[in-house]
């Protein structure tokens, strides 16, 4: 006969089976949950044992990944705690102002919260391990507290409020591994020099506003082109109508 497989075993095929689920585009919208874990037309909360259902592990602590999306939560709140292992954390499409909660998450390196109204970044700071940042369409006005985040490769900030491109750039330039970059939507990208200024400032940058970048980076005032139309990227920045949102939706869809 055939032995049952390990309870280790379970854990490792579920934790594949959730990380391929995060990686597809999102379904119909997920139910949301109250305080006890049940569905509710209501939100703002959820216990651990709600989270820990969506996880599908046996215990916080052994929880890597948690897509929490939808389920209209105002914070990373206490229900979080537990989950110290995380390493993969969507909350796009709620309605979160802080993220307090996620200083206390040592080993998250995949953070996406999409469409909420977050103002601070500053709890990240204390994520050494943050690899990829999806915040876009929230209310962010300075990227300073991601300095500490030395392996930051990807950051989302589309249609945020960040007010100066040269604060943005004294950030940025402290973190050598960013290759993907989005400040598009914001005050800070208004300005005809802001392309120019991103490129030949941030020597890994590959892709900026959605754009793959081919050449590098010509003087500013050396082209006859309109300033916003430099030849560091294979194409031009579609029109607002055709483009998609930015939102990246490599982790669930938002």
């Amino acid at each position: 006969p055939v032995s049952e497989p390990s309870g280790r075993a379970r854990r490792q095929a579920r934790s594949v089976g959730r990380r391929l689920a995060a990686a597809r585009p999102a379904g119909p919208r997920a139910q949301r949950l109250d305080m006890a874990g049940t569905p509710a037309d209501g939100g703002g909360e959820v216990t651990v044992e709600a989270l820990l259902e969506l996880s599908g592990e046996d215990s916080p602590a052994a929880a890597t990944t948690l897509v929490a999306r939808s389920l209209g939560l105002v914070e990373v709140g206490a229900a979080f705690a537990p989950f110290i292992s995380l390493e993969v954390l969507s909350l796009s499409d709620n309605q979160l102002t802080s993220l307090a909660g996620c200083g206390s998450m040592p080993q998250l390196s995949s953070l996406n919260v999409n469409l909420n109204r977050i103002t601070s970044l500053a709890p990240l700071a204390r994520c050494p391990q943050l690899t990829h940042l999806f915040a876009s369409n929230n209310k962010v006005s300075s990227i300073a507290p991601l300095a500490t985040c030395q392996k930051l490769a990807t950051l989302s900030l589309f249609k945020n409020q960040i007010p100066s491109l040269d604060s943005a750039l004294a950030t940025l330039s402290r973190l050598p591994a960013l290759a993907e970059l989005d400040l598009a939507s914001n005050p800070c990208s208004l300005g005809p020099p802001y392309r120019h200024r991103l490129v030949s400032t941030l020597s890994s940058l590959r892709m900026l506003d959605g754009a793959a970048l081919l050449l590098p980076p010509t003087p500013y005032f050396a082209t006859s082109q309109r300033p916003d139309s430099h030849p560091e990227v294979d194409t031009p920045r579609p029109n607002a109508a055709a483009h998609p949102p930015h939102t990246h939706t490599n982790l669930d869809g938002h």
